[in-house]
């Protein structure tokens, strides 16, 4: 498993760009270190799962409910590594 050094934690209800987002942070140069990038909440569009499948830095803590926006960071931050 690869050291990450930091977590980007996104909270996420059913948003149709969220896959804009998620390659755009794929795209970033510069960046020292590895680093995770942690969707949290839901997605009627599947458009997290499908970036979850080309890179591997996604992960998709999907809740059964809608959470607010601290319940998701909290939630994501929890699960975190970096």
């Amino acid at each position: 498993m690869v050291n990450v050094a930091y977590s980007v934690v996104i909270p996420n209800l059913h948003s149709p760009r969220i896959g804009e987002v998620l390659e755009a942070l794929g795209r970033q140069e510069g960046v020292d270190g590895e680093y995770e990038i942690l969707v949290v909440g839901r997605d009627r569009y599947d458009l997290v799962r499908r970036q979850e499948a080309k890179d591997g830095r996604i992960r998709f803590l999907e809740s059964e409910r809608n959470l607010n926006a601290a319940e998701a960071r909290n939630r994501g931050i929890k699960a975190a590594q970096g």
